[in-house]
């Protein structure tokens, strides 16, 4: 995807396979899309961003330090929140959203919110019928 000139290409991008299929009423849709749209109210830094942390792409040494990530295709410069509510998106109860919100997730709760409406509205595109 991408590169694009403004945020706001990247949200329409992103946007752009929303579906209502995922949803019972027309009322939730709407919401959904509203909620999803939210995110473009906030500025945010664009900044190089890793794109898929998750914990199995994450390499610890025997001696217990980070010694590196697998995975590098996500990579590339996106919004400040980006990896953390792709971190974050699936499971609050999770260790792993726990991870990432102490290494500074929580202060993105509000675009975690916008991140997880989007993904409702967009999960069509990820399955093959």
């Amino acid at each position: 995807m991408g590169p694009f000139e403004e945020e706001n290409e990247l949200h329409d991008f992103l946007l752009s396979p929303a579906s209502w299929h995922g949803f019972d009423t027309t009322a939730e849709y709407v919401m959904a899309l509203a909620r999803a749209n939210e995110i473009r109210k906030y500025p945010h830094r664009i900044t190089f961003t890793y794109g898929d942390l998750k914990a199995h792409n994450i390499l610890v040494g025997d001696d217990g330090h980070l010694s590196g990530f697998l995975d590098w295709e996500s990579a590339g410069w996106y919004p400040e929140y980006w990896d953390f509510t792709t971190a974050m998106r699936f499971g609050r109860d999770s260790w792993w959203y726990q991870v990432a919100s102490w290494l500074g997730g929580d202060q993105y709760s509000r675009k975690l919110s916008c991140d997880i409406a989007l993904n409702s509205l967009t999960i069509d595109s990820y399955i093959a019928f």
